[in-house]
């Protein structure tokens, strides 16, 4: 399965997706790249390997159940578009075509424009779009209610506490991937890497750049007059170049690309694409310089998102390499309120979700 979530807020859509896929095969690598053990049992693996955003200029969707029908509905869309149909018509008038051999039932959300106004549509049982109310957010996919009623409540705390679309994203986002820390979403078919999609009225955007920190938040130095503590956590780095999410973690080696394609594509075009596409990655990977920085504490399901605007730092955290005797390691400064946040009890009546930007300094 997976899981997805998709809302609308004052004119704007968002989508989230994990990149969680179940196959009948065993998984070719022992964990994602948040630490998260690929499961085998008869016969079946899940296990991080797709991202599930499709993104057009102006037409965003993504969706849960069999790979095959997905993909096929997204070119038939993408075919239409070719065509001349409005984003709007060409999802109307496409239709899932399932696998005769697929017994899971397909879910779908989709976001754009129609009669200037920027609208969500879900897929029905009977194959239909339909019209999403306002301000209604939709969870597709199988993770348990509770972790949806999380993400739910930390959806709302974000359009009170973000003055920006990309913060409000970031910040649900963030809380997507705390789910694979403190859950284990791989046991309920979903995990991975997750990744996001803006969809306003200039089009459609991919998420801002966005560098994790996954670590116990006791041993975070909050003293600046104190020398910077190698944290035993693990970092994680997310960005999206030309529709290619690459994700790098010190839990594997190399980074990992998952292509998000609307046509079927020529294997032999990929790598150049791939590769150019990394060497414009790279340098949000090896110089932190993300638009965002999460950290997710060990302790409790709690999250900071800090705005970083290209930088290594902000006024409340800072992130800077060192030399190990063995290696290269991440250190991390924090101010104490953010460390305070991240250890609190976890019945605190206090968000779930701490944002802080440059600009509130």
């Amino acid at each position: 399965m997976t899981y997805c979530v998709a809302w609308q807020h004052q004119g704007t859509a968002f989508l989230i997706a994990d990149a969680a896929v179940t196959k009948r095969r065993e998984p070719t690598s022992s964990h994602s790249t948040f630490g998260e053990l690929h499961p085998f049992e008869k016969g079946f693996a899940v296990e991080e390997s797709a991202i599930k955003l499709f993104r057009w200029p102006k037409l965003a969707l993504t969706g849960a159940g069999d790979a095959t029908t997905i993909r096929k509905l997204v070119w038939e869309i993408d075919k239409l578009l070719e065509r001349g149909y409005p984003p709007w018509l060409a999802l109307f008038a496409a239709r899932p075509q399932p696998d005769a051999n697929s017994q899971v039932h397909l879910e779908a959300v989709a976001a754009t424009r129609m009669f200037g106004r920027v609208r969500l549509f879900r897929l029905t049982v009977q194959g239909e779009w339909e019209l999403v109310p306002s301000d209604t957010t939709i969870h597709l996919g199988s993770p348990a209610i509770e972790l949806k009623h999380l993400v739910h409540n930390v959806i709302g705390d974000a359009q009170k506490i973000c003055t920006t679309t990309r913060a409000q994203l970031a910040c649900v986002l963030a809380t997507c991937q705390s789910l694979t820390v403190h859950h284990y979403l791989m046991a309920q078919g979903a995990g991975g890497a997750f990744s996001g999609l803006i969809v306003d009225r200039r089009g459609t955007h991919w998420q801002p750049d966005l560098g994790y920190l996954i670590l116990d938040p006791e041993n975070a130095v909050a003293d600046e007059s104190q020398p910077p503590q190698v944290q035993h956590g693990l970092h994680v780095s997310c960005a999206v170049r030309d529709d290619i999410l690459f994700v790098s973690s010190s839990v594997r080696r190399g980074a990992l690309a998952f292509i998000s394609s609307t046509k079927q594509l020529n294997p032999a075009a990929l790598l150049p694409r791939v590769t150019s596409a990394f060497a414009l990655a790279r340098d949000a990977r090896d110089n932190r310089k993300y638009d965002f920085a999460a950290v997710i504490s060990t302790r409790t399901s709690r999250v900071f998102v800090g705005e970083m605007v290209g930088r290594a730092e902000t006024p409340y955290l800072k992130l800077e390499y060192g030399r190990t005797d063995e290696n290269l390691a991440l250190f991390v400064r924090m101010e104490k309120r953010v460390s305070n946040f991240l250890k609190a009890d976890e019945q605190s009546p206090a968000s779930h979700v701490l944002f802080l930007s440059d600009q509130a300094a």
